[in-house]
């Protein structure tokens, strides 16, 4: 029985989102509830932003899906191919 912690941080290592499961399930799957749960803190009043300007990813998040998702929210990636 163990279990995976899925975190989005900032440039500075703080984090924005944190999604607890199984150990056995595969990262690209939770990607979306990673990206969803992103609250970005607006310097002055107003809703906080929900979409990252870039995201940095391993190998494990290279895939057609998630690049479609990405680009199709306006989202910069930084992943490298397998």
């Amino acid at each position: 029985m163990t279990t995976k912690v899925h975190l989005a941080v900032d440039g500075r290592g703080l984090p924005l989102s944190i999604v607890l499961t199984p150990g056995n399930v595969n990262d690209a799957t939770t990607f979306v509830q990673v990206l969803d749960g992103i609250r970005i803190p607006r310097a002055t009043t107003g809703r906080p932003r929900t979409t990252p300007d870039r995201v940095l990813g391993d190998k494990a998040y290279s895939s057609r899906a998630i690049r479609h998702l990405l680009r199709r929210r306006g989202v910069v990636a930084t992943i490298p191919e397998r």
